[in-house]
């Protein structure tokens, strides 16, 4: 069983931001979104440590009195309320896999360290992989050599994930070679054993990979730039398309993007028949149309994957039909809950998605909304004619703003509305 164990569910309860948090990771697509400093990624780093994705959080270094909560150890307490220790740890949480097994989430009790990490006591295999925000740019390195043979799979991913966490955590301590250099490595020394000649024998490892990371590409990349094939031309990984051929350094900075999660992903595949894969803000450097299709693509690409990422694309959050779609926000008492969204909801426009749970109301540039309130604000309390209407249509389309029209009927007619109601009352 552990070789395909997956979550079913998470807990949190009175830690830093989060009052009361309950996700059901049943799904195959779970999306957490919600403002920033909601603990989106707090969530993923927690249940990055079955990937060895380790993070450590920051604490004040004293407890610090409110009138309401005493904040020790980064815990959330109600005054006089009691937390269940384990040793020197407080559970702050449990985690649910789908076998009914269990692991409790702990943070020490107290200590004179400003940093400190989560433990999982008891914490069960699960096979997958943590992808972080921050996707792998880096200057053009040369290919300088090709393996005498052809790598473990295992091997390729370890070497890869090893230098994305490098970078990401800021240290230069790894092997001086780019993730891309990496992965040119790999596909060059895949390229060159999938077939053989007559001097070298074949791999077969080698052109899974080869073939198999291409229809990967065909399923990711969007249809617009027809991929057509991967070439090797050594020292170079050339890309064939419809629009163009050039070497694969040379991709944009979405394409870059797709690369990256794209190969992960199939390395993990080619060990691991059933995995999840924890994604931190996927829309980094993809155009609103990538965004779209990005979940949708890889559900597609990996029907064996589970995935559970963190967004705050729109468009990410409607990608599914039967995602587990949670937000996190901060109710009342200024603790952060999660809300589990309808269908409804979930199928909103963009727009009304993006107003709904991500708490931004327009998405007019700031010099637009001043534009549409000095116009609209003309109009407001002013009898309704079709003389006004077409006026305020002819003032709202000189400013680009005729699409507005909708909203600013609306606006003119509740004021109308709120004008009547004063003057019944007198």
């Amino acid at each position: 069983m552990s070789d395909s164990r997956r979550f079913s569910s998470l807990f949190l309860h009175g830690w830093r931001q989060f009052g009361d948090i309950a996700l059901d990771l049943s799904s195959r697509l779970t999306v957490l979104t919600g403002a920033n400093g909601s603990g989106k990624t707090t969530i993923l780093n927690i249940l990055g440590q079955h990937f060895d994705w380790y993070s450590q959080f920051l604490r004040l270094p004293k407890s610090i009195q409110t009138s309401a909560f005493r904040y020790l150890s980064d815990l959330r307490v109600e005054l006089g309320q009691e937390r269940e220790q384990v040793k020197d740890q407080v559970v702050i949480g449990q985690i649910v896999y789908d076998d009914d097994t269990r692991t409790d989430i702990g943070v020490p009790i107290s200590s004179t360290e400003i940093l400190y990490g989560v433990q999982l006591r008891k914490m069960k295999a699960v096979q997958g992989l943590f992808l972080p925000s921050h996707r792998s740019m880096s200057a053009y390195q040369q290919v300088e050599w090709i393996p005498a043979t052809f790598s473990a799979t295992s091997h390729i991913l370890q070497q890869y994930v090893e230098e994305v966490r490098s970078r990401y955590s800021g240290h230069t301590y790894g092997s001086k070679k780019s993730a891309l250099l990496l992965m040119k490595e790999a596909l060059l020394a895949a390229a060159i054993y999938s077939e053989g000649n007559s001097s070298v024998t074949p791999i077969p490892e080698a052109e899974h990979v080869w073939t198999g990371f291409q229809d990967t590409l065909r399923a990711l990349l969007p249809a617009s730039i027809g991929f057509r094939r991967l070439t090797a031309q050594p020292p170079l990984i050339i890309v064939e398309t419809d629009t163009g051929t050039f070497p694969i350094d040379a991709v944009s900075g979405g394409l870059s993007a797709i690369l990256e999660l794209g190969w992960q992903i199939f390395l993990r595949s080619r060990d691991a028949a059933v995995f999840t894969v924890c994604i931190d803000e996927p829309e980094n450097h993809l155009h609103p149309s990538l965004q779209r299709a990005i979940i949708p693509s890889l559900l597609k690409a990996f029907p064996s994957v589970a995935f559970i990422v963190a967004t705050h694309s729109p468009f990410i959050v409607t990608s599914a039909p039967d995602a587990h779609v949670y937000v996190l926000r901060y109710d009342e008492e200024q603790a952060v809950t999660s809300v589990l969204l309808d269908f409804r909801e979930k199928a909103a426009s963009a727009e009304a998605t993006l107003r709904q749970v991500l708490g931004v109301y327009s998405t007019l540039p700031v010099w637009a909304e001043e534009r549409f309130d000095e116009i609209i604000n003309r109009y407001l309390g002013i009898s309704i004619t079709p003389e006004l209407l077409s006026r305020l249509r002819r003032e709202l389309a000189s400013s680009g703003l005729d699409v507005e029209l909708p909203d600013a009927v609306d606006k003119v007619i509740e004021s109308q509305d709120g004008t009547n109601s004063k003057r019944d009352s007198e």
